[in-house]
């Protein structure tokens, strides 16, 4: 899912007009995973 925002910021940056590579949105996209990443094991137990 990372490899997948970044390859977005890139897409953004060369063929959307009005749109830029943020390095800020790499680091969100990151946390992001890395956030569902430890909550996923919480969930399953609480959902089932």
């Amino acid at each position: 899912m990372a490899i997948y925002g970044v390859a977005i910021e890139f897409i953004q940056a060369e063929l959307i007009e009005g749109r830029s590579f943020e390095k800020l949105d790499i680091l969100a996209d990151f946390t992001g995973c890395i956030i569902f990443l430890l909550a996923r094991p919480l969930l399953k137990r609480i959902i089932g």
